[in-house]
């Protein structure tokens, strides 16, 4: 997967090593979607799929590469859509209207950084001021949060952590991987009895009204500590995120479960099946369930590529969320279908409505991470 405008080097091996013949061209199956130089140079045009071909000077063996595009302004138009509707306190709106954002704060304090993290990956990907300062503003919104007395106000969520560690990988600046480390620490002790089992256990109880949950809330959380172990390593964030996927295990498969496995009509079924797959492919516990649940996760895909129900779950958000899943276990084919179909239902405005209509701050920068985390892997 490229976006328009990108570039990728391919590279012809050859077997065996010491073969007589080693001059190759290259070819494409259709230039307005990729080109390709004739040393395999191969440059993203423009939407659709191409296939790559190189052929050895004799014409005797040939090899291909299927190259996808997506059309930049897929990405571009939803990062500006997220950096025009940011509060001036650094939030957005749960839902986001056509209206003046500046009128909506204070922000709801929950959203923050899963809903910057669209625009963290779109300055990642191709720098932009305007991206960078809005994820600055963000941060400080969590800073001027962890100073409120109200427990749930100053409570890190996992996905505040997985943005503010990468906001230091961006800006080469530790003070918001440290100050995420610090709030880290403080949330395990205030909600987890000082352990990384309890705070799953504590998210475990939160959510028994809503067990498709459990899984997905605690698995932003074991992203969270993945990223800090990445970013402090040795100090054993690695060990609390297989923690925690311990207690989504549990919540699965050890009596009393919380959620049934074979139940596919639970509400948000397929968010939580997607959470439990990327969890025990982030923390490398519990292979056999984790490839039995991809492959479900795979089976369940619709001819347009979106997961989920639309009676019982949003497509967008859920799409993504399988994405992210597909991402982590190398699933590339169903994880394009789900990426294509994202593109394909952005609005004219640059976020993306979900069934009902509404279009959602939140949703809006999943589906856009979610493009980055294909292109950024495969």
């Amino acid at each position: 997967m490229m976006l328009s405008g990108q570039n990728e080097a391919l590279a012809a091996f050859f077997k065996p090593v010491n073969a007589t013949v080693k001059d190759v061209s290259w070819t494409t199956s259709d230039a307005g979607v990729a080109v390709v130089s004739s040393s395999g140079l191969v440059t993203a045009v423009s939407a659709g799929t191409a296939t790559i071909t190189v052929t050895t000077a004799d014409g005797n063996w040939t090899d291909t590469c299927t190259v996808t595009v997506i059309s930049v302004h897929v990405v571009a138009a939803a990062a500006a859509r997220l950096a025009e509707t940011q509060n001036s306190d650094g939030g957005w709106e749960w839902l986001n209207p056509d209206t003046d954002p500046l009128t909506g704060v204070p922000s709801p304090f929950n959203t923050l950084g899963v809903t910057a993290q669209g625009l963290l990956s779109s300055h990642r990907s191709t720098p932009n001021a305007a991206y960078l300062q809005a994820c600055q503003s963000t941060y400080q919104a969590l800073l001027a949060n962890s100073a409120s007395p109200t427990p749930s106000v100053h409570k890190i969520r996992g996905t505040d952590l997985t943005f503010l560690v990468g906001l230091s990988e961006a800006t080469g600046d530790s003070t918001y991987a440290e100050f995420a480390r610090t709030r880290y620490q403080a949330t395990l002790a205030e909600f987890g009895g000082g352990t990384a089992t309890g705070l799953a256990l504590y998210v475990r109880g939160v959510r028994l009204g809503q067990p498709s949950y459990i899984a997905w809330d605690t698995n932003l959380y074991v992203r969270g500590a993945v990223a800090l172990e990445s970013y402090f390593p040795g100090q054993g964030f690695g060990a609390d995120a297989e923690a925690m996927a311990e207690v989504i295990y549990a919540a699965l498969y050890e009596s009393p479960v919380d959620f049934q496995v074979e139940d596919q009509t639970q509400d948000s079924y397929w968010m939580s099946i997607a959470a439990v797959v990327e969890s025990f492919a982030l923390t490398g516990v519990h292979p056999a369930e984790r490839e039995a649940l991809t492959s479900s996760l795979i089976a369940s895909q619709h001819a347009d590529g979106h997961f989920g129900d639309p009676a019982t779950s949003g497509l967008v958000q859920t799409t993504a969320y399988a994405v992210y899943a597909l991402v982590r276990t190398g699933s590339q084919g169903a994880a394009l279908g789900g990426v294509s179909y994202l593109a394909g239902a952005q609005g004219t405005s640059g976020g993306w409505q979900e069934s009902g209509g509404s279009e959602n701050t939140e949703v809006d920068s999943e589906a856009l991470h979610a493009i980055h985390a294909f292109v950024e892997r495969f």
